[in-house]
């Protein structure tokens, strides 16, 4: 084996390696990171200030993501404060979000919602945003996955609860 061909060899044997997590640090949020997980509930809490927000046609609030989805306000707003929830337990953080989901009671309802309201809610969302900054990439996205799999089996339970119910009634019949 000549020179270049254990060169070849050796380079090829680095490119094989996958990169890695390194487990000895915290991997923060870039700042790139921190405005698409931020942007769409700021940009929706703007709209709510200004009194001009995008809606479906039965009237529920929408608002766009980074791709540019839309999704309806409030479920979506609920789910991010359930996974944040659960961040913040994690961390032991004390982060009341309970006034983000009076916000999304009262869009809900269809009652007025006052600029006071919506820049509490604003400021909530700024410490969640400190907050994140400080926190493990990593370990932030195993925490939203375990809530998107939770919030999914709660979804499923009232299904598959009813499938159980017209299997049993079939059965005495």
């Amino acid at each position: 084996m000549n020179r270049q061909m254990r060169r070849e060899a050796a380079r090829a044997k680095r490119m094989e390696i996958k990169p890695r997590r390194n487990w000895a640090k915290i991997n923060r949020p870039m700042l790139h990171e921190v405005e698409q997980v931020f942007a769409p509930i700021d940009r929706f809490l703007r709209q709510l200030i200004t009194g001009f927000v995008y809606c479906t046609e039965a009237g529920a609030p929408v608002f766009s993501d980074m791709e540019g989805d839309l999704y309806e306000a409030t479920p979506a707003v609920r789910g991010f404060v359930s996974a944040f929830e659960r961040i913040t337990a994690h961390y032991q953080l004390e982060i009341d979000l309970t006034l983000i989901i009076k916000l999304c009671n009262k869009l809900d309802a269809g009652m007025p919602v006052t600029e006071a309201h919506v820049d509490l809610c604003r400021s909530l969302i700024d410490q969640c945003r400190t907050a994140y900054r400080n926190m493990d990439v990593y370990q932030v996205k195993s925490l939203v996955n375990t809530e998107l799999i939770d919030l999914e089996f709660k979804r499923l339970k009232p299904e598959q609860a009813i499938r159980a119910g017209a299997r049993a009634d079939e059965a005495h019949i």
